[in-house]
């Protein structure tokens, strides 16, 4: 490969509720961060959805993003808050995404 040109690779994981995706994630973060070409850039495509709803709600936004039984509290409610600002905007979780 050309000095000039730097691969890209996206890895995306998905998985079932507690299926160890935060924990697979961390794993590989810590194992590319040791190389210094690298450029991580990791993304939880629920944040948008967790940070919105700890607003509204006057929660802890860091809490609603680990494996805590605090975000089992809320987690049906979320869901519910989140299909109906859906049903109003379909892009609205989208538009933040990234920020």
């Amino acid at each position: 490969m050309n000095q000039n040109h730097h691969a890209i690779l996206v890895l995306l994981l998905s998985g079932k509720r507690k299926s160890g995706k935060d924990y697979i994630s961390q794993k590989l973060l810590d194992h590319f961060k040791a190389h210094e070409r690298v450029f991580l850039l990791p993304v939880t495509i629920s944040a948008p959805l967790k940070r919105a709803y700890a607003e509204e709600n006057g929660l802890d936004y860091e809490k609603l993003l680990d494996s805590s039984e605090y975000k089992e509290i809320y987690r049906q409610k979320m869901i519910e808050w989140s299909d109906m600002k859906r049903d109003i905007d379909p892009g609205y979780f989208c538009s933040s995404f990234g920020n």
